[in-house]
């Protein structure tokens, strides 16, 4: 049964609970059945509340008040009865996550491949694409079983949650639990519960686990037993591993030692170990040798060395007969190791820059070949890459348009995952490679190429697209296949000098997927869409364009904005989430069209720098903006308008700014005031950050237009105001009328700097008036006269605060 109080439902059984939920939340397979249905069966009310999605977890059990829950055996009974009725590859992969710290967000792509190395994951038909896909499923099914908890990536979208209040449970009172609904959510993190992970370590009593403990050294002789099965020592300060140090543990299989500080490995340390099959040595940046008993390790399947910086040497390999997967990227090794050609059963292979060149015709050793990854200072063959057919994935150079060509017309299609860079590759180029870049699946660089418009090399299922220094390409239409790439969710033009239009009107209904657009220094860029003809034209927008465009940036860009007869009367970008412009020395308005109406139903952030000519942030011309949560405006020099008081005021819903919580205004040296009218802060009551500095014409903060506005606005009240920072602000007089009173009941910080006019602060804290303790913590005041010169709204108020007061300088 359930019933509704004060916003909260109350269900009186847990049958009561499935019925709203579903049955699906306690998993109907054998692997899904556990802690949360036996737990549920013995509640004798449940109180369930949504969660926002900024508290989202997977936690099935709550840290918060819980602490007495772990001396309960019971609680000990339900997570083992759990994981006890999970498939065996689902509980390998599950106890494989308590090698990891405590509290540890693993990336779950790294997690897959460890259990792959392990053999926990397999396909019969040996593809790595199937095993990671399988992983996926193991660790999706492994998060709604409550067994992980998922934590939020990069991505976009958000999990619904329920709070779960629990009575009756073998303890008194109530207890909070966490139960996941399932929703969709790109993630990229997972991390398991202390309690579930004492759990794992208590179950596998083969595993020494001992990672991000602070060691310095290695564990002592008799705690590495020959019983034992896995050893991680991740994530320490280990420095040397001494030449008296040779443990004795025959049956050792995986051996974690990445993210220390490790110099030197004593050559007898490996001796009495060759069982081992897995050996990780990543991020040991100051490991120069690989000692040659590392040979001896004929049993070993996975030797990684990622990121160990200083690496020189490494022993033959010949012996290693056995070895799936090598990964030498990031290290600076001039040559390869002898044996190498030997290594006939490799599947995955890094290699990193110290390399020249790949010596001909050692790629084709490797037949069984699934993954492959050259850093870009290498250039491939695809004569040779072309041989590999078994391979999934690629990331690597083709120096010649040819190579790229092949790639193209006989390679792609073999190939689940590919990321090629086309050109010659140059660190002071400062590749922009961004986060939304790195997260396609497909992707292709193009750098320095000279003859791109005679070319056929996009291929159509290409997801990331990044073009630098490719001088004749006037649009992306001259790009042949560019109207074909359907796929395309991220694409970066940078510095083409020749680019005059990014992409005709009629490609843009080909562009349906693009996710994020990067433009920055096209010097002849004279509009972004236009029409094909002897002087690029602006073109109108199809209604639909860009639907699930989230991120724009535009930087170092000459024009200004277009002014024409076809402009549109509304613009829609739903999926918008980020705006950047900056650096754009002619821009005077941020769209087309005198009564164009920019609707962005899912803004959050908008950063203008550097764009002197923008007079007014054109927020009436927008729809209704409750989803923005960061504003910044940097160095606009001419702006004279943040906010229009006119249509704001009159016109927009109350929802209008909903959301905003940051203002940043620096350097905008015009601006005379941030808010035009204290009864616009109405908007605004979400704000808990404002931030002017260097803004020389700056008198008032909030202003009050008229003398009726005055009287009315006897109390200004921003609610949720925790900082506020005012400096290098040489006209500043105040901070609102004199009259007025702003009511800042949560502000935590306040930083004054510099405001030689600025006489009263006109801050009411309400604490002061009942005896309590005010929110306000951290008082910055420079110069230090400053302070004695500043009236405050209540009189005792400097006295209370005078001993928290810092009087330094911060500000550039």
């Amino acid at each position: 049964m359930a019933t509704w109080c004060h916003g909260v439902m109350v269900l009186t059984s847990a049958g009561a609970f499935e019925q709203k939920y579903g049955a699906s939340i306690f998993s109907g397979g054998s692997e899904g059945h556990g802690f949360r249905y036996s737990m549920f069966k013995k509640c004798e009310v449940i109180y369930v509340e949504p969660l926002p999605n900024d508290k989202a977890s997977a936690l099935f059990l709550d840290e918060v008040g819980n602490e007495e829950l772990s001396k309960f055996e019971e609680i000990a009974d339900c997570l083992k009865f759990s994981y006890d009725h999970l498939k065996e590859e689902y509980k390998k992969c599950f106890l494989c996550c308590a090698l990891y710290l405590e509290d540890y967000e693993i990336i779950k792509e790294d997690l897959i491949e460890l259990c792959i190395e392990e053999g926990f994951i397999r396909d019969e038909g040996g593809s790595r694409h199937s095993m990671i896909r399988k992983g996926h499923v193991i660790f999706e099914k492994l998060i709604d079983n409550c067994m992980l908890e998922l934590v939020k990536g990069i991505g976009f979208g958000g999990w619904s949650n329920v709070l779960v209040l629990v009575k009756g449970i073998g303890f008194e009172g109530w207890s909070n639990v966490l139960v996941l609904v399932k929703s969709k959510l790109k993630e990229d993190c997972v991390s398991m519960h202390d309690l579930l992970r004492e759990m794992a370590l208590s179950i596998s009593p083969q595993f020494m686990v001992t990672a991000g403990m602070a060691l310095e050294e290695l564990p002592e002789e008799h705690e590495w037993r020959e019983d034992l099965l896995k050893v991680s020592l991740m994530n320490n300060n280990i420095r040397e591993i001494s030449s008296t140090s040779s443990p004795k543990c025959p049956m050792l299989t995986t051996l974690l030692l990445s993210n220390n500080n490790i110099t030197t490995i004593s050559e007898a340390f490996f001796d009495q170990m060759l069982g081992l099959k897995i050996l990780d040595l990543s991020n040991n940046k100051h490991l120069a040798t690989l000692r040659s008993s590392v040979s001896k390790l004929e049993n070993l399947t996975t030797l990684l060395l990622e990121n160990c910086e200083s690496l020189k040497e490494v022993p033959s390999l010949s012996n290693l007969r056995g070895l799936k997967k090598l990964n030498f990227f990031g290290t600076p090794i001039e040559e390869l190791p002898q044996g190498l050609n030997m290594l006939t059963n490799l599947k995955h292979l890094l290699l990193g820059g110290g390399l020249s060149e790949i010596p001909d015709g050692l790629l084709q050793n490797f037949s069984k070949l699934h993954y492959l990854r050259v850093d870009w200072r290498i250039p491939l063959k695809w004569e040779e890459i072309g041989r590999l057919r078994k391979l999934e994935s690629l990331d690597g150079l083709f120096s010649t348009v040819d190579d790229m060509s092949l790639f193209v017309k006989s390679g792609r299609e073999i190939l689940n995952r590919y990321r090629i860079f086309v050109g010659s590759y140059d660190e002071s180029d400062g590749f922009f490679y961004t986060q939304t870049l790195s997260s396609a699946m497909k992707l292709i660089v193009c750098c320095h190429i000279d003859t791109c418009k005679e070319l056929s090399w996009l291929p159509s299922d290409a997801q990331g697209f990044y073009i630098f220094d490719c001088k004749d390409v006037r649009s992306l239409d001259d790009i042949s296949g560019f109207q074909d790439a359907t796929d395309l969710q991220h694409c970066t033009v940078r510095k083409c000098d020749g680019l005059e239009f990014v992409v005709s009107s009629s490609c843009l209904k080909r562009l349906q997927n693009l996710e994020s657009l990067y433009l920055d220094g096209l010097k002849n860029l004279n509009v972004v869409f236009g029409e094909v003809g002897a002087v690029a034209q602006s073109a109108p927008l199809p209604a639909g364009t860009f639907s699930s465009l989230q991120i724009i940036n535009i930087t170092r860009i000459t024009w200004s904005e277009y002014e024409g007869e076809n402009a549109l009367e509304k613009l829609t970008l739903p999926k918008l989430e980020r705006l950047v412009l900056k650096d754009l020395p002619a821009l005077k308005r941020i769209y087309s069209g005198s009564s164009t109406v920019l609707i962005c139903d899912s803004i959050k952030r908008v950063e203008i720098v550097q764009c002197r000519e923008i007079e007014i942030v054109f927020w009436f011309r927008f729809n209704p903006l409750p989803t923005l949560e960061y504003l910044h405006l940097y160095k606009v020099e001419n702006l004279k308008s943040v906010f229009d008081e006119e249509a704001l005021g009159l016109s927009a819903p109350p929802t209008t700014f909903f959301s905003l919580k940051t203002i940043h205004v620096y350097g905008c040296s015009k601006l005379k005031k941030v808010f035009s009218s204290g009864s616009l802060l109405g908007y605004f009551q979400s704000l808990e950050t404002i931030g002017v500095k260097s803004c020389d014409q700056m008198e008032e903060l909030i202003s009050s237009s008229t003398y009726e506005e005055i009287e009315a606005l006897e109390k200004i009240t921003l609610s949720n105001l925790q900082r506020l920072e005012l400096t290098l602000l040489p006209e500043l007089k105040s901070i609102c009328s004199s009259s007025n009173v702003l009511i800042c009941d949560s502000i935590k910080s306040l930083e004054i700097g510099d405001c030689e006019k600025l006489k009263r602060i006109p801050l009411h804290l309400s604490s002061l008036d009942n005896g309590q303790r005010p929110s306000l913590k951290r008082i910055q005041v420079y110069p230090e006269e400053c302070w004695e010169s500043l009236e405050w709204d209540q009189p005792t108020t400097k006295d209370v605060f005078l001993p928290s007061v810092k009087f330094s300088w911060r500000w550039p």
